[in-house]
């Protein structure tokens, strides 16, 4: 097995139906979620490591189940003033081979960790996702926002579990609601490595059926570190 990949994230193609929306309630504010936890050296250094394998410019590749080629996904960390306290922040866009201009996920990313328990934190974007597009070009992404300003999904947390080569990371329960109103909660699986990722987001009815998302993660291989 060569690699697998980071979490996140995603790819929520709606069914051929489409079912009734579900009311879900407003997202609060980063500033609402609970304090983090203080962070020793050693918890800093590695998350370090982990986040590491993020960012860069990745395209999707064949696979026997899930979705396949044509999808490219750039992971573009930010806020590095952060690091120092233990605050890893990246932002992921995914759009098709070619349309950059037009992305169909766009998510941050907060990694963090405390008493070698490390966790992914899911927040949408700070207003009209338009506004955002190709943000990773940037030389320093959202430096016109703060944290104060994101919306945070509270029940999306993710538990991350490592490796000495990768990490992965899941959502637990049923009660992670984000920016998809058409489905009762959603599942984000992420594995991640040196060489690529393994990310998908998966949506579902009340029943438990999925009714969002691709059959299986989509598979990526990071092209390379940079941004491009």
């Amino acid at each position: 097995m060569r690699h697998l990949i980071f979490v996140a994230a995603l790819a929520l193609g709606a069914c051929a139906t489409t079912p009734e929306p579900v009311a879900q309630p407003a997202p609060p504010k980063v500033a609402d979620a609970q304090p983090l936890p203080k962070p020793t050296p050693g918890d800093i250094r590695m998350l370090a490591v982990m986040t590491s394998y993020l960012p860069g410019t990745y395209e999707s590749i064949a696979q026997d189940k899930g979705p396949g080629v044509g999808v490219r996904m750039h992971i573009a960390p930010f806020w590095k003033e952060r690091e120092k306290d233990g605050e890893f922040w990246f932002y992921v866009e995914q759009a098709r081979v070619g349309e950059d201009e037009k992305p169909f996920q766009q998510r941050i990313y907060r990694f963090t960790g405390a008493r070698h328990r490390f966790r992914a934190d899911v927040f949408g974007l700070p207003g009209e996702p338009r506004r955002f597009v190709n943000e990773w070009r940037k030389p320093k992404p959202f430096d016109a926002v703060g944290p104060e300003q994101l919306r945070v999904f509270p029940s999306c947390a993710m538990p991350i579990g490592t490796m000495t080569a990768m990490f992965w990371a899941h959502t637990q329960g049923i009660d992670c609601r984000a920016e998809n109103p058409a489905v009762a909660y959603e599942r984000t699986d992420l594995f991640a490595s040196s060489v690529g990722m393994k990310l998908g987001t998966f949506g579902f009815d009340p029943a438990g059926r999925q009714i969002a998302g691709e059959a299986g993660p989509w598979d990526f291989r990071r092209l390379t570190a940079e941004l491009r």
